[in-house]
């Protein structure tokens, strides 16, 4: 092997591998772990490089055009949804798709020198191609969601595609999109594909080949085109340090664009979940307990927290909707009758919008004020159990999803868990469902503490209840399913307090929904990116049995004393804990503690989307109805 081609093979390595490592701190990472200048530096080294290898010329342009103008435009959605959008965001935008095209064209033009084996190169180059188109495709998904939702993508829009299953992908294209739209849209999206596949080809051919014709060429065409290549080299690397410059001196700590705030929350999030899931074992051997666990009584119990779906409770009767759709819980909470008292809270909301983050955080130490990271964090089912809880997980929602969920973590650290897809015999299931699979005996001799996942009012609304409890009729379609399905949950609420009630020794009785919706939105009910409060306005009530009151007067006397004061579902952690008699654990915080007087949550410093919108905001707070 020659020295020249020793130097190839190096550089060819170096760039490689330098290539790989930033890909994978994206991926890793997200796109915030790069600084601004880095980005743009990378970039202008790949143009440099690519610049220096081959000449641009018109098939150049027909690749690079249509990706780099593709991420140009993502900003220009926000004009059309009727945001501000500032002149460095499209700067950003367009950077991003440069930093995608340069860095993917150079990893498939260095091995070209440098590697003799053509199957090898090939290889490489099919490689490339690969991430060019997802690299179209990427910023196709923006304009495809906004043609399809009319909003502009998130990256928890993402992560809820990952999160679903095909059943609940089936639902919502049928509640969303009409056979007539499926189809045109059906149509587009192939049409689109064949479109980038048809650039990514020439992207392919046009660099899969070195230039075969220089040693034809003349010295005057040489000498030509070399002077051409430095003069389009020198313009473009201006072009993008003049463009770095604005984008850092006007966006601050980060690029202000979609295009990489999406991939951003999307890979944080993803690499949390994933070590979240990781680091069970090692989170489990940091629970500690600094003092006695009980919750005051000797005598064990049960402890039940029903979470709910979609629920918003704009549309709870119990909150002074028009329609009685919570007739038993109004019933429960002005009677108090078998020595049951229940409290309702009036300004109850969910920390997010969708049923993973949300669940996730109510069930866990992380919340939206604490700072905490997922990667380390614990459940209650983890402390319970650790404390000597008899756990439990009955669930009326499936266990599948494309990856693997904290949900689906949390869920599978109970010491029993149930599906009613596991079990049940065919035909449509209810919630109801699910108290064929509730243990016929609890251990006398342990506390308990059964999680219950409820269906609720997820679309399709019509699909969540029997056809003997359509009730109401007088409002458009969508609204009376959903408010159907409403009444059938608080029936279904109050059969299972029943059962409990009745057959174990029964201390606390608590429900909450994950979310809320906006019904009118069929289909972008609880979508971010059409917000509104009924997404996060949530029915909050929590039930005590007379013995657990008179040994634990001080919690059941706080908390009735705060049925208007501000809570967010992502405290349920800290509450739980309390209720449970384990306050000793490191993991307690008792300014979350809805029934501690350290509470420090107050409308002021409320939040929801995950700490990015004032609770304050909302129009219509301390109302119970719209």
């Amino acid at each position: 092997m020659t020295l020249l081609h020793k130097k190839h093979l190096l550089s060819a390595a170096l760039v490689i591998t330098s290539v790989f490592f930033t890909y994978k701190t994206i991926f890793k990472y997200g796109c915030d772990a790069l600084s601004n200048s880095f980005i743009c530096q990378l970039t202008i080294l790949f143009a440099i490089l690519v610049y220096s290898s081959v000449k641009p010329t018109r098939k150049f342009l027909a690749s690079y055009l249509p990706l780099t103008f593709l991420y140009l435009l993502i900003p220009a959605l926000g004009l059309l949804c009727g945001h501000k959008i500032p002149a460095h965001e499209y700067l950003a935008s367009f950077m991003v798709g440069n930093f995608f095209y340069f860095s993917v064209l150079y990893l498939k033009l260095a091995p070209e020198k440098a590697l003799t084996h053509h199957r090898v190169r090939l290889v490489i180059s099919y490689i490339c191609d690969v991430l060019y188109f997802a690299a179209l495709l990427y910023a196709l998904s923006f304009y495809l969601y906004f043609v399809a939702n009319g909003g502009i993508l998130q990256g928890d829009i993402i992560l809820a595609i990952a999160q679903t299953n095909p059943r609940e992908a089936l639902t919502y294209l049928e509640t969303s999109f009409s056979g007539t739209q499926l189809a045109v849209f059906s149509v587009a999206l192939l049409a689109i594909l064949t479109g980038g596949w048809f650039i990514t080809r020439v992207f392919h051919r046009t660099y899969s080949k070195t230039d075969s014709n220089m040693n034809n060429q003349t010295s005057q065409q040489i000498i030509t085109g070399r002077i051409f290549r430095t003069v389009s080299s020198l313009f473009i690397i201006f072009f993008m340090g003049v463009m770095s410059l604005g984008i850092l001196v006007q966006s601050g700590k980060g690029y202000g664009c979609q295009a990489k705030q999406v991939l951003a929350f999307s890979c944080y999030m993803l690499r949390s979940y994933g070590d979240f899931v990781k680091n069970r074992d090692i989170a489990l051997k940091n629970i500690q307990f600094s003092g006695a666990v009980s919750s005051g009584d000797q005598e064990k119990g049960v402890y039940v927290l029903i979470i709910g779906e979609s629920a918003t409770r704009n549309h709870l009767s119990l909150y002074g909707y028009k329609h009685d759709t919570t007739p038993r819980m109004r019933e429960r909470i002005s009677e108090n009758k078998d020595n049951f008292r229940f409290i309702s809270f009036r300004n109850a909301y969910s920390s997010f919008t969708h049923t993973v983050q949300s669940v996730t955080n109510a069930l866990t130490n992380v919340n939206q004020y604490n700072g905490e990271d997922l990667s380390h964090a614990v459940s209650i089912i983890d402390i319970a159990g650790k404390a000597g809880f008899d756990t439990y997980w009955l669930s009326n929602q499936s266990g599948d999803s494309m990856i693997v969920t904290p949900l689906t973590a949390i869920s599978m650290s109970a010491d029993n868990i149930k599906f009613v897809s596991e079990s049940h015999k065919g035909g449509k299931i209810f919630d109801l469902d699910i108290l064929d699979i509730v243990p016929k005996k609890f251990n006398i001799e342990k506390d308990s503490l059964v999680i219950i996942h409820l269906m609720g009012s997820h679309t399709k609304y019509l699909d969540r209840f029997p056809e003997d409890f359509s009730r109401f009729f007088d409002e458009e379609d969508i609204i009376n399913e959903y408010d159907n399905s409403i009444y059938y949950t608080d029936y279904v609420v109050d059969r299972f307090f029943q059962h409990f009630s009745a057959n174990t020794n029964l201390k606390f009785f608590g429900y909450f929904s994950d979310h809320g919706a906006d019904p009118r939105q069929m289909g972008n009910d609880h979508n971010t990116t059409h917000f509104v409060f009924d997404m996060v306005r949530i029915p909050f009530i929590v039930g005590f049995s007379e013995k657990y009151i008179q040994q634990n007067d001080t919690i059941v006397s706080t908390l009735s004393q705060r049925i208007d004061t501000c809570f967010t579902n992502d405290l349920i952690f800290d509450l739980m804990l309390s209720v449970m008699g384990l306050t000793s654990s490191n993991y307690y915080n008792s300014s979350y503690d809805l029934s501690s007087n350290s509470y420090s949550i107050n409308m002021e410093n409320a939040r929801t989307l995950l700490g990015e919108k004032k609770i304050s905001e909302d129009p219509d707070y301390g109302l119970n109805t719209k």
